[in-house]
């Protein structure tokens, strides 16, 4: 049953205009530590992702299992980081007495008016801040369109997402900057760049410059060094630390590159020594960020999340659906099991049928021997002859039931008896003649109650004669079988 229920690895999936960065990791419960599982990098051909949105979703999903295809161990579960140009971030403030329900209550009340869109058209999320002076709630919203197209391209590709967040979001959690320093978070994207304020792990400010200011060297310091000022003017507190996720780029104005390569490496401290992240430590944030994310117990997270349902909702379900397509995998392919076993059957049976209908023909077609007509003609003639044997006996009388019982009672009863000729008469009723001579007359009277006490004869007769005469009485006995069936061969 755990095959089924344990729990899944989540990666971290970044989709950038020019790569997919895919970031596994692995917590140890027992010790507590994070470490990299796997690191995969693959290039994305330019014009797949436009302004944050997916425009060609076939050469994303290409790009997606490739990128797949080279992790150590099959990844079906990611948090997925997109671009922030599409996504639109704004911070609600309540009062510090509405808390709990009655903040949950306060934002459905209050974010149809905070939206660009209308509210059936997006997918919106919140998480709260419970700061010194008032509550505080990230509203983020996105075009439902948007979502949609990268979950198709994921589903497609075989990866089920369990939550959606903007790539600020996931560098935030990267840097694990302190709580209550503010900072500057600048970062580009293909030829915009996205300006972020944050707030230890919170983002108070995002905004995506459009490409004619990003393409301008001192158009782009300037208008950062607006919004720095509006920030600090608006919030009444000074921005501390400019973080420039600019890849293989020098950085502008205080925070030169180097410097904050170093810096960052020592923020993330626990994957500064991966050979992988050591040589650019800018290009993995979002990525390990969104992993990092991935290793959250479901229940705990409770971070914003860009789609129809909430994290531990979507895991669930994205669970439900792969036991689902395993079951359904099964079922299809013990059914195909079985359709190859009863075909193979089918064809076994028809070989050995054709086999058997082959030799029959062959057999059919052997010439017949010469002499084969003469031998059935003399086998003909020896049945007939035995059936007309079989009735001859049927008919013939069996004379030795006869002698057997005279001689039964001859030898049995009485001594002296000598039997000189038995005989049947071929009349009605079968009446046997049986003549001999006798030593005495008791001897004679004996044998006569001999017969008369025997089963299978009736009607014994001895007729009176030479009465005077004491030894070696000639006589002539008669009787007749109870059952004239005994007589014949069966």
């Amino acid at each position: 049953m755990r095959f089924f229920t344990r729990e899944e690895n989540i990666g971290g999936i970044e989709v950038h205009d020019a790569h997919i960065r895919v970031a596994l990791l692995s917590f140890n419960k027992k010790t507590n530590v994070v470490g990299i599982t796997a690191l995969v990098e693959e290039p994305l051909p330019a014009g797949v992702i436009t302004n944050g949105v997916v425009v060609k979703s076939e050469l994303l999903v290409q790009a997606l299992t490739r990128a797949l295809k080279k992790m150590p161990t099959k990844l079906r579960f990611a948090i997925v980081t997109i671009p922030a140009e599409s996504v639109f971030h704004r911070i609600v403030s309540f009062p510090k007495t509405v808390r709990n329900e009655k903040l949950e209550e306060a934002m459905k009340l209050t974010v149809g008016f905070q939206l660009p869109r209308p509210i059936e058209e997006v997918y919106l999320d919140w998480e709260k801040n419970e700061g010194v002076d008032a509550n505080e709630v990230l509203l983020a919203t996105v075009p439902k369109l948007v979502i949609d197209a990268y979950t198709a391209a994921f589903f497609a590709a075989g990866v089920r997402v369990v939550a959606v967040e903007t790539h600020p979001m996931s560098i935030v959690r990267s840097l694990q900057t302190r709580a209550g320093e503010q900072s500057l978070l600048v970062s580009r994207e293909a030829d915009q760049v996205t300006v972020a304020v944050i707030e230890g792990p919170l983002l108070r400010f995002v905004r995506t410059l459009p490409g004619f200011i990003a393409s301008d060297e001192k158009l782009l310091l300037d208008e950062i060094e607006r919004i720095r000022s509006f920030y600090e003017a608006e919030s009444k507190r000074s921005i501390n630390n400019t973080y420039w996720m600019i890849e293989g780029e020098h950085a502008h104005g205080a925070s030169p590159l180097a410097s904050l390569t170093q810096d960052n490496a020592q923020v993330i401290g626990l994957f500064s020594k991966h050979p992988v992240v050591a040589k650019n430590p800018c290009a993995w944030f979002a990525a390990l960020g969104a992993a990092m994310r991935g290793i959250l117990p479901r229940k705990e997270d409770t971070i914003i999340s860009l789609m129809p349902v909430g994290t531990e909702e979507a895991y669930t379900k994205q669970k439900a659906l792969v036991f689902s397509e395993f079951i359904a995998a099964l079922c299809i392919g013990f059914s195909i099991f079985m359709i190859v076993l009863y075909a193979g059957a089918w064809g076994l049976l028809g070989y050995i049928q054709q086999g058997f209908s082959e030799r029959l023909s062959t057999l059919s077609n052997i010439p017949m021997p010469e002499d084969a007509v003469q031998l059935q003609q003399r086998a003909h003639a020896l049945n007939e002859s035995i059936t007309n044997t079989q009735a001859l006996l049927s008919q013939m009388k069996r004379w030795s039931v006869v002698a057997d019982v005279v001689e039964q009672a001859r030898l049995g009863f009485v001594a002296g008896i000598s039997i000189t000729n038995v005989s049947i008469s071929t009349g009605p009723g079968g009446v046997i003649s049986v003549r001999g001579v006798a030593a005495t007359r008791d001897q004679l009277n004996t044998f006569k109650r001999a017969l008369e006490t025997a089963d299978v004869i009736t009607g014994v007769n001895l007729p009176l004669t030479s009465i005077g005469q004491r030894n070696n009485i000639a006589f002539t006995l008669t009787f007749s079988i109870k059952d004239p069936s005994l007589a014949k061969y069966q």
